[in-house]
């Protein structure tokens, strides 16, 4: 058998000096390769790395008992039928083993998308395989999560998660507060303007509310209610004639923003010919502030 005299890595070349009687290297092979070569080698990374084409020669193969006799490397397939839930008829598989059993396989299909699975020492078999999502428009499946954002202000183009948005939400969306004001029962006089106060705004906001007041029975004249801005001197209001068949209700709702301070008012009237009672009268509503 011949020495070896030059041997090649990737088509990187050097001289093999000759060596002390007994000492010389004789031959080489890559990983791949079943026996050893002389005289002028190249080493290419098929050589090493290639496991071959369509290896598994059918589903039943691909087992992890098979592959647990495959070194590291990548081989190439262009025939349907030979790994189990085959991604893509044409691609190339990368296989990543270690000694105590482990492999992480990686599949590059010919349409772009990659795939992967894998098997432990614990595992009975190999995982199913797995579509990693393309950069360019990634068609997510089941939960995805992504880092959240704490800054409000944000306006990039990053994910926004429902974290996110519900702390937005909650950060720009001013909170409502119940209003009421249970006015109870009194007296109006014939022919009078009775004022009450209602509510006095925290701060400047928007205020929905209603006004309820019911009159003690009574067939005469007719009956007024309404609220109002204190000083805007106009408000909402209604008026309805006396009932015949025993006491009447009117209701009253009113939208308006106030400022810090302003105060609503209700104002009632009769004109029965005596004092009536108001035998109930109460405020109920929102205040939303800005």
């Amino acid at each position: 058998m011949a020495d070896l005299k030059t041997l090649c890595i990737d088509g990187e070349c050097m001289n093999i000096p000759e060596g002390s009687s007994g000492s010389d290297v004789t031959g080489v092979k890559g990983q791949q390769e079943s026996s050893y070569r002389n005289g002028n080698v190249n080493i290419s990374p098929n050589n090493v790395l290639y496991l071959g084409a369509n290896i598994t020669g059918g589903v039943a193969n691909d087992t992890k008992a098979f592959w647990n006799t495959k070194t590291s490397g990548y081989a190439y397939f262009n025939t349907d039928g030979q790994l189990n839930g085959q991604p893509n008829r044409y691609g190339f598989l990368e296989h990543l083993s270690y000694v105590s059993g482990i492999s992480f396989q990686t599949f590059h299909a010919v349409d772009g998308y990659i795939y992967h699975r894998f098997y432990t020492g614990a595992s009975p078999e190999l995982t199913n395989w797995v579509k990693l999502a393309p950069t360019n428009s990634p068609a997510f499946t089941g939960t995805p999560t992504a880092p959240t954002n704490g800054t409000a202000s944000d306006s990039s183009t990053q994910i926004a998660t429902d974290a996110f948005v519900q702390n937005a939400i909650t950060r720009r969306l001013p909170k409502s507060q119940n209003v009421s004001a249970n006015v109870g029962s009194y007296s109006v006089a014939n022919t009078t303007f009775v004022q009450k106060d209602l509510y006095t705004a925290p701060s400047n906001g928007l205020i929905i509310a209603t006004l309820q007041v019911q009159w003690a029975a009574n067939s005469t004249g007719y009956r007024m209610a309404d609220i109002f801005r204190s000083g805007s001197g106009t408000g909402v209001g209604s008026s309805s004639p006396a009932s015949n068949t025993g006491s009447s209700t009117q209701c009253d709702t009113i939208v308006r923003r106030l400022s810090s301070g302003d105060k609503l008012t209700s104002r009632v009237y009769q004109n029965s010919g005596a004092a009536l009672n108001v035998s109930s009268q109460f405020f109920i509503g929102y205040f939303i502030p800005d």
